[in-house]
C-alpha cells in the first residue's frame, strides 16, 4: 500500500480487516486528536479522578478497536460517527466508575456469607438485621410455625369460610371480601368471627 494517506476511513477499515498494520496505523491517526479531544473533554475534573489521561486513552483505544470488528455498514450510521460515540461512551462509563457512590461502595464490599469468625461459625448475615424472613432464624421458625396453623385451620373450614379466610388473610377489607364471596359485610364478620373461635380452641388451648 503505497498511496494510503489518501485512502478515506472506509477503505482503511476494510484493509485493516484484512490485517494490514500500516492502514491500523493511519486509522488511529486519523481518530487519535479526537480520542483526547473527548478524553479532555469529558475528564474536565481531573482532581475527582484517580485515573490517569494515559489510561483514559487506553479506554478510548479499546473502545477504537471494538469499533472497527463491530461496525456494520447496515447500521446507516457513518463509520466516524460510530467510533466517537462509542469512546465517548467507554470515557464516560470510566468516569462514572470513579464518581458514582455505588462504584466506590463495591470496593470495600463483602459477601453476604463472609465470616467473621477464624473458625467461620459467624458470618456476616449473623450480624445484619435484615427484614428478610428467611435470614433470621428465630422470626423464620415462628412463620414456618403460623403457616403451618394455617394450613391445620383451612383443613377445619369450610369452602366459604377458606375462601373469606384467604381474602382477609391477603389484606382485603370486609367489603372487598363481601363483593368477591357475595356476602354481607355482617355475614363477613360473622365468617371471621367463627374462623377465629376455630382458631382459638385449636391452637391456644395452653
Amino acid at each position: 500500500m503505497s498511496s494510503t494517506e489518501k485512502i478515506n476511513e472506509y477503505e482503511l477499515l476494510y484493509y485493516v480487516l484484512l490485517s494490514d498494520e500500516v492502514a491500523l496505523e493511519l486509522l488511529v491517526e486519523k481518530f487519535e486528536r479526537f480520542m483526547w479531544k473527548i478524553i479532555h473533554n469529558v475528564c474536565y475534573d481531573k482532581r475527582n479522578y484517580s485515573f490517569t489521561s494515559e489510561e483514559a486513552f487506553s479506554e478510548a483505544m479499546e473502545a477504537f478497536h471494538d469499533s472497527i470488528y463491530h461496525y456494520r455498514s447496515e447500521m446507516k450510521v457513518p463509520f466516524s460517527g460510530y467510533v466517537i460515540t462509542l469512546i465517548k461512551n467507554r470515557v464516560l462509563l470510566l468516569v462514572r466508575k470513579q464518581t458514582a457512590k455505588g462504584f466506590q461502595q463495591l470496593k470495600y464490599a463483602l459477601p453476604y456469607d463472609s465470616p467473621l469468625s477464624v473458625q467461620e461459625q459467624v458470618v456476616l448475615s449473623d450480624v445484619i438485621p435484615s427484614e428478610r424472613i428467611e435470614l433470621d432464624p428465630t422470626i423464620y421458625a415462628q412463620s414456618l410455625e403460623i403457616i403451618e396453623n394455617a394450613q391445620l385451620l383451612k383443613k377445619q373450614l369450610n369452602e366459604l369460610e377458606q375462601e373469606v379466610f384467604m381474602y382477609r388473610n391477603a389484606g382485603y377489607s370486609y367489603t372487598q371480601i363481601g363483593d368477591k364471596t357475595k356476602l354481607s359485610a355482617k355475614q363477613v364478620d360473622n365468617t371471621l368471627q367463627k374462623i377465629r373461635r376455630v382458631w382459638k380452641s385449636s391452637f391456644d388451648s395452653d
